[in-house]
């Protein structure tokens, strides 16, 4: 399994620097709003996928529960500014490293600029002619070979259409998947019928009756996700279920199919009450060390990390569990700028108990 062991992030989103080192196989990052959280999750799941131009127009609609603008890819830069490209470092698994650079490109803006230095006049038939382009430049490199350095280019035309170039030499070995905040069902469709196909569907219920003791069988139709609740005779599209009870299910079944080396996990605590905290940590902890995924996972509330705190130092909860999780506080200084405080379960068990705001 390919896993981070550092990143870091500059000029990227609201992100001007932050590195954050000591990855562990479970990673939970706290902060305030508008803090960097999401940010650093779009910066590693950029890096799982270096050969795929769509990720950050994918990231973009993460945001917007929706396929947003290719315009708003200018937003991708610290402070808006297109001449500071953002820029990404890694190392997985102590000697892969991983270098990305993200450049946005008003190619309509060069041909004007070139034809207005030659004295002619800019033409509406140029095939640039309304095109912005991002740009990526990516290298990676193993111990002590030689790097393999490589670029793809994605770019919208003005009528809306796109082209894109990806190396046909780039193979990507690390997976990764993006759980953003708001439920997706598109991908849990296919991820839970593989499931059902592998015989683990009552795996899968038994977890679920445990969020809702009222919830009595799931099952995959033609045309989706179908819940049966006990006194109503007919099931209910998983779409038209709560948000909360969605929220679980898409994290659980994820983790559960083991497609993925990468799980990035946005506000985890979104829609979800907090008396299923402790049992989503729990199915959560055992699944990903049971599949082997790294996970990334941010929130912002205090019950979340308390309830994690209590599942790491539950009896039946493994050592090897414990020690592989770490939680971070992303915080902005007045004088270091944005640092990452790392803490280990006996270190969270400590603030909980002198009342200390991780949280930042």
């Amino acid at each position: 399994m390919m896993s981070f062991e550092n990143i870091v992030i500059d000029h990227f989103r609201g992100i001007e620097h932050l590195e954050v080192s000591g990855l562990r196989h479970v990673n939970v990052f706290l902060g305030q709003n508008n803090g960097g959280k999401t940010t650093l999750l779009e910066s590693l799941f950029l890096l799982s996928g270096m050969s795929n131009p769509l990720l950050p127009e994918r990231i973009n609609a993460f945001r917007n529960k929706g396929n947003s603008s290719f315009d708003e890819l200018k937003f991708l830069c610290h402070k808006v500014k297109l001449d500071v490209h953002p820029t990404f470092h890694a190392v997985m698994d102590g000697q892969v490293r991983r270098n990305l650079s993200l450049s946005i490109v008003n190619k309509a803006q060069q041909v004007d600029d070139l034809h207005r230095a030659n004295q002619m006049g800019a033409s509406s038939s140029d095939g640039a002619k309304g095109e912005t382009c991002m740009v990526l430049d990516y290298e990676t490199r193993k111990g002590v070979q030689k790097p393999i350095h490589q670029k793809s280019e994605f770019c919208v035309i003005g009528n809306g259409q796109f082209r894109q170039t990806v190396s046909a030499a780039y193979h990507e070995g690390v997976t990764a998947r993006f759980l953003s905040s708001y439920s997706e069902t598109t991908v849990l469709l296919e991820e839970f019928s593989t499931l059902v196909k592998q015989n683990r569907k009552e795996e899968m219920l038994s977890l679920v009756k445990l969020f809702d003791n009222r919830i009595t069988n799931i099952e995959v139709l033609f045309d989706g996700i179908y819940v049966k609740y006990q006194n109503i005779d007919e099931m209910l599209p998983l779409t038209m279920c709560g948000e909360g009870l969605k929220k679980f299910f898409n994290i659980i079944v994820t983790v559960a199919n083991g497609k993925n080396n990468i799980l990035l996990i946005d506000e985890i605590d979104n829609g979800v009450h907090f008396s299923a905290y402790g049992l989503l940590w729990k199915s959560l902890l055992e699944l990903a060390d049971k599949n082997g995924i790294q996970l990334f996972i941010t929130t912002h509330s205090s019950e979340v990390v308390a309830a994690l705190d209590a599942v790491l130092h539950d009896s039946e909860t493994s050592a090897e569990i414990r020690e592989n999780v770490a939680v971070y506080t992303i915080a902005s200084t007045a004088n270091e700028g944005m640092q990452s405080y790392r803490y280990d379960a006996d270190d969270i068990r400590k603030a909980i108990r002198n009342h200390i705001e991780l949280r930042a």
